[in-house]
């Protein structure tokens, strides 16, 4: 009897502009979606979204996503967004009026809550490719979790024939692309109560180099990551960043991760965090090769030059200050409108 030991799996090499313009071109679809959607593939799509486009089943999706809206965002988050809304409303080419059944039957803004759920139950334990046992584990965490009830086999349906957000690979589902699994993680963070997602983000920000889950947090609610994240943490290295003029050498030492055991290792690593997050410049590479180079030829960094870090020291003071003043115009600005409201309320109870 075979068994998928028995089976050869091979990956599929990614598809050429041509391969992806031929992949529209014989799509049974609105011909004139595909040619205007042809055009734009060829002006700069193949450069902005390559990811997707180079991925068949995903490139179709980028096909659906620009039929339903008109238009490919060049914000990653928002093009998410387009995409979920175009499948979940998905129709056939085709048809007119023709829309996929929902086995669930849940509301979109219901699936989306168990969805998100689910995301960031299989994503917070980095399960990319499930086994039944795994998606039961995740379905259920994502119902505790949201609150929205369903079969377990009506989700599953719903995710792997209705949107098509994930597939059924042998023994294994997936979602059709990670980035979608971090998307919809992103959009569970940012739903989070405030006292707990501070916890969440710690718990996941070791990933910062290898996913977008937090960028794309960033970019969906800023507020989430910078004001009960970033702020907090920024009171641990502020003290440290401003008085490292006085002593590159120690500052050097600490941002490439050689400082004090006690609480260098600390400021390292949120500053190394913060520094991918941002996409600050220089990055570390930059910063330890200039470390490096002065350790090679025996002398401090100070008798180098400290350019380099005297740059990065400035990235992190304007940081703070921004945040700072940032979030201190958000809170006067909600005192006076909650300050506005209250006086009308008095003027209009007046006899």
């Amino acid at each position: 009897m075979l068994s998928w030991a028995d089976v050869d799996v091979f990956p599929i090499a990614p598809l050429t502009i041509a391969a992806a313009e031929d992949l529209i071109t014989r799509l049974e679809f609105n011909e004139k979606v595909k040619g205007n959607f042809t055009k734009l593939l060829r002006k700069d799509l193949f450069r902005t979204h390559y990811e997707f486009v180079s991925v068949p089943l995903l490139c179709t999706i980028m096909l659906l996503t620009y039929s339903d809206s008109g238009y490919i965002s060049k914000n990653r988050h928002e093009f998410f967004e387009d995409a979920f809304t175009a499948l979940w409303s998905k129709h056939d080419g085709r048809k007119d009026d023709f829309e996929r059944h929902r086995y669930t039957g849940l509301q979109k803004n219901e699936f989306s809550k168990i969805l998100t759920a689910f995301a960031m139950s299989s994503y917070s334990s980095a399960d990319y490719n499930m086994r039944e046992s795994h998606f039961h584990r995740h379905f259920e965490a994502a119902i505790r979790l949201s609150g929205v009830s369903c079969k377990e086999e009506d989700f599953l349906q719903d995710l792997t024939i209705s949107t098509s957000l994930a597939v059924q690979d042998g023994p294994y589902i997936r979602f059709c692309h990670r980035a979608f699994q971090e998307y919809f993680s992103a959009l569970f963070i940012c739903e989070m109560s405030d006292t707990l997602v501070g916890r969440m983000i710690e718990e996941i920000s070791d990933r910062m180099e290898t996913d977008n889950v937090l960028p794309l947090v960033l970019s969906i609610n800023d507020e989430k990551i910078e004001k009960h994240w970033i702020l907090p943490s920024m009171k641990m290295i502020a003290a440290f960043v401003e008085t490292a003029d006085r002593d590159v050498d120690t500052y050097a030492r600490t941002i490439v991760g050689e400082g004090e055991a006690t609480s260098g290792i600390d400021i390292f690593n949120t500053m190394y965090k913060i520094r991918i997050l941002y996409q600050f410049d220089p990055g570390f590479q930059l910063l330890r090769s200039a470390y490096d180079a002065a350790r090679d030829m025996k002398i401090r960094v100070n008798r180098m030059g400290k350019g380099v870090f005297e740059r990065d020291r400035r990235n992190f003071l304007n940081l703070t200050q921004r945040l700072m003043a940032k979030y201190e115009r958000r809170s006067s600005a909600l005192d006076e409108l909650l300050s506005r409201s209250e006086h009308d309320t008095r003027i209009q109870s007046e006899p």
